[in-house]
Parts: structure tokens; sequence; C-alpha cells
């Protein structure tokens, strides 16, 4: 119900602003006086009637005339034109007074129509004009057709003046009061609206990163209104004694691609030594040379700097570089509003990485997983040819068996590592389960995966594990770029079974790939 309230007053104002005769709800403004002025000319016909038909007839004209002049298309016309229409009323007021033969008839206090008018919805000025127009009747009015003393018409020029200006004062005063307090409370509505947009957008997104980049952006439109030229935002991370720019929004192109000292950069370091959002000045005095050269390329004023808290830590400062030159308190609270939803966007970002993570990484050794690996050879580059390796590691339910299981993971990670040596740089190891390995080379031919497969053996027979070097068996498959991967992945895993029948320690072929090379070579 306040909302609906709240909407109504705002739209009110709005139609306000366009001009006292906007179509908008004007029938519901104008009702209640024309039915005064109705009356008031009806009036004519009680006894003694008027006095002067000539009078009357210019007063029901001019109160006609007012009439169609209301329904002119205003917003064609010059805005001062609007006064118009409430001098032309008083002028009907004036030729009614002489109608009925002059001040004493009681029709003067219709005077107050036009300046209720004018108080309640024409700019001061006009509301000015008409107390001019009431002092100017009241004296003519006064003198004719029966002159009163001076100190009578003095007392009613005093008291119409007093009353006039008190009531275009007070009036407009309380219009400006009221359209102050609406627009503070459109304000607020505004943001609270883009708050949730925000919110919204920054909760949607799950990498880190991008919800930094988003951030920027955001700050850059939520901080500035729309229109504003050059808007900017960034995010800021400090690393030692150097700050950088590690995601950033600028309407005009210009970026910030070199870290800078932090030493360079006094408000900063009040948000660093506070812990609190601070609004601040930039000061060219104050400033090292790289952000004094920054400020003077951008153009930059004043700027308000948000940290960014991740798990109790200070991850980073939200900037919003402003060209204005003062900003307000409520503007700043927004602003760490807004630096709250970062952090939350943020752990959900981080949250879901490290969930990611997991889902694709194997715990044990810290390679990709089966899953990890399934996605990646699904989804290789496809101009590429590539070659799979199936990895089995010899004899570990014999380790198990006599160590522990224990002991055989230490094996596992042992000879995780030791793979991982002997590969080229892009090439991806993944622990499939159990004992087994796999390997995808991307643009490996058939030789460069043999020459993998016998580092391989070769940097285990280097490294002892329990004062024994342990062996792998290797099946070897190579794929063209129209190759079904997960078929060169089977064939490698069955050349692997091959390997390993053959006693283990070796690697082996898959005899479709090539069959000139023999299967145990």
């Amino acid at each position: 119900m306040a909302d609906d309230v709240q909407s109504h007053l705002l739209e009110e104002t709005r139609e306000l602003d366009r001009g006292p005769f906007a179509r908008p709800g004007l029938g519901s403004r104008i009702l209640p006086f024309a039915l005064v002025a109705i009356i008031a000319e009806a009036s004519l016909a009680l006894p003694p009637g008027p006095k002067s038909a000539g009078f009357t007839v210019l007063s029901v004209g001019l109160l006609g005339f007012v009439a169609i002049a209301i329904l002119l298309p205003w917003q064609r016309l010059p805005g001062w034109m609007t006064v118009v229409v409430p001098v032309a009323y008083m002028a009907t007021v004036f030729t009614l007074i002489l109608a009925v033969g002059g001040a004493t008839s009681g029709v003067g206090i219709v005077v107050l129509i036009p300046l209720m008018w004018t108080v309640l919805y024409h700019r001061q000025w006009e509301s000015l004009v008409v107390v001019g127009g009431i002092v100017l009747i009241e004296i003519v009015t006064s003198l004719t057709p029966v002159r009163v003393t001076d100190a009578v018409l003095l007392r009613r020029i005093v008291f119409w003046v007093a009353i006039g200006l008190l009531i275009s004062v007070a009036t407009h005063s309380l219009r400006d009061r009221l359209r102050r307090i609406l627009a503070h409370q459109e304000t607020i509505l505004r943001r609270t609206a883009a708050l949730e947009a925000a919110a919204e957008e920054l909760t949607t997104i799950r990498k880190p990163d991008d919800v930094l980049t988003a951030a920027a952006r955001l700050a850059a439109e939520l901080v500035s209104a729309p229109g504003t030229p050059g808007r900017r935002g960034q995010y800021i991370r400090i690393e030692g004694s150097m700050a950088r720019v590690v995601a950033e929004y600028d309407e005009t192109g210009q970026s910030v691609t070199e870290p800078f000292p932090l030493s360079d950069h006094p408000n900063l370091q009040e948000v660093m030594r506070t812990g609190s959002a601070v609004s601040r000045r930039l000061d060219l005095g104050e400033v090292g040379p790289r952000v004094r050269e920054l400020i003077v390329t951008t153009g930059v004023l004043h700027g308000m700097y948000v940290p960014v808290y991740c798990d109790g830590e200070l991850d980073g400062v939200l900037s919003v570089p402003l060209r204005s030159t003062e900003v307000s308190p409520e503007l700043l609270e927004y602003c760490k509003a807004f630096g709250h939803l970062v952090e939350l966007a943020l752990d959900n970002a981080k949250t879901h990485e490290v969930l990611e993570e997991q889902a694709t990484t194997d715990m044990l050794t810290g390679l990709a997983n089966r899953r990890a690996f399934d996605h990646l050879i699904d989804h290789r580059p496809g101009r590429l040819q590539f070659s799979i390796l199936a990895i089995d590691v010899d004899d570990l339910k014999l380790v198990n068996d006599a160590f522990g299981h224990g002991v055989g993971d230490e094996l596992l990670i042992f000879v995780a590592r030791s793979l991982s040596v002997a590969l080229r740089r892009g090439d991806v190891l993944a622990r499939m389960g159990g004992d087994e390995f796999a390997v995808l080379l991307l643009g490996a031919d058939i030789k460069g995966a043999r020459e993998v497969a016998d580092r391989m053996i070769a940097t285990l027979r280097t490294e002892p594990f329990l004062g024994e070097s342990p062996t792998v068996s290797i099946g070897i498959a190579f794929g063209t770029p129209d190759d079904d991967a997960a078929a060169v992945y089977a064939a490698a895993d069955k050349a692997m079974y091959r390997a390993k029948r053959l006693g283990g320690g070796q690697c082996a072929f898959a005899e479709r790939l090539d069959p000139e090379v023999p299967a145990h070579a």
C-alpha cells in the first residue's frame, strides 16, 4: 500500500514538472477551481442582479477564453506563456466585480482562485505576477465607483500583498520540499532496483574473474547516472608494495595495464590502513607520478574505494573513479552495499570453482580424473592429430598386500609425479581410477608418442620406490582429426593389456593403427 501511494506521488510530481496543463490528471486538477468559477458567475443571477450587462458579457467571455486556453497544446508553446491563463482569469474576476457594482459586492474573494492555482501548479514567479495583479485589481475596485479612504485602501493593499506572498512562498517552499523528498525516494527506489538486478546478474556468474569483470562494469553503471560521459570502474588487487588493476570497465576505452606503486596512491593506502571504504578527492599534489599521469589522462577528480573481503581476508578494492568533485554520503553507502554484493558473488563463484575442481580432479594425485579426461578428449581441437597413452602400474596389488593400501597410495602418488616429469608441454596426464592412468598428446604422431612413453619408463627406472624401481605398462594409440577419441582410447587400453601380458615394464601399439609396427615394439 505504501509503495502504491509513493508511486502515485512520484507520478504526480512528474506530471507537475511537465507543466500546469499537462494532459494526464488535468481534469481532476482543474475541476474544483472550475466549479468555484462557475458558481461565481452564476451568482450574478442573485438579487439585485448585475449592474452592467457589458461587464457581465465580458466576464463570461473571458471565462470561456480561459477554458479554451487550458486545452491549448502547451507542450509546443514557450513555457513562459502559461502565465497567460491565470492572468486571463484575473481579468474575468475583475470584470465580474465591475459587473456586480464594485468591491462591496462580496465576489472579490474569488480572486484567490488564480493565486491558489499558480502556487500549486505554476512556477513561483508566475504566482508573484498573480499577487501583483490582485493588488492592482484591489486598487482599481476600491476606487470605483465609491472611493474608499486612503487608510482603508492602504490596509487592503498591505494585507493582500502579505497574504499573497505568504501563500506563494509557503506553498512553493512546501512543493519544493516535497519534490526533493520524492526525488530522494525515487533515487532510493531506483538504486534498490538496480542493486537487485546487479545481485541477480552477479550471483549467476560461476567464475571469479568474470565476477570481477562484471563488478567493475556494474559499479560504473550504478554509481554514475545514465548518460554520464566516461563512466569507469576498476577492481584493484594489492600485491606487496604494488597495486594492479585486474578488472576494468571504461567507456572511453582507456585502461590501466601496468602495476603501479601503492605508495603513489594515498587513497588506496588509507583503505589498506583502515579496512573501510573511502571517498576522497584526488589531489595531484599527494599522488605519485604514475597515478598523477593516470589522473591527468582520464580526467578523474574524485574516487570511491570499497574493500572486498573473502573468507575474512582482503581480496581487493573496488574503485569507482568519478569526474565529479563531490560525492554524497548516501552514494558512498550505496557503493558499500554493492561491495557486499560483490563479496557474496565472489564467495559463491570461488565455492563453485572449488566444487568443480573437486569434481574433475583426482584427490589422491592431484591429476585430472576420468571425468575431466573424457571431457577433454571429447572437446579436443578438431584439426589436430593426437595420440593417447593408456598406462597401468605393474604389481600394485602386491604392494597393497605386502605393505598396506597406504603405501600403495604413496606408490600411485610417486608414479604420477614421475610420469608428469616425462610429459611434453601441453600434454595432459589423468588418473582414470585404481592403478590406471592416461595421457592425451595433442599433435603427436606414433613416433612422438613412443618417445614420451619411453621417457616415462626410463624416468621410473631412475627413481626407486622402497628400494625398487616401479614399472608401468603402456598402450599407445594414434588418432587422426576425424577419429573418435573414445575409440582411440579403447584401442590404447587394449594395447596396454597386451603390454602387461608380455611382462610389463614396456609399451605396445594398438595394432589397427600401424600394422607395420610390432605390437610389442
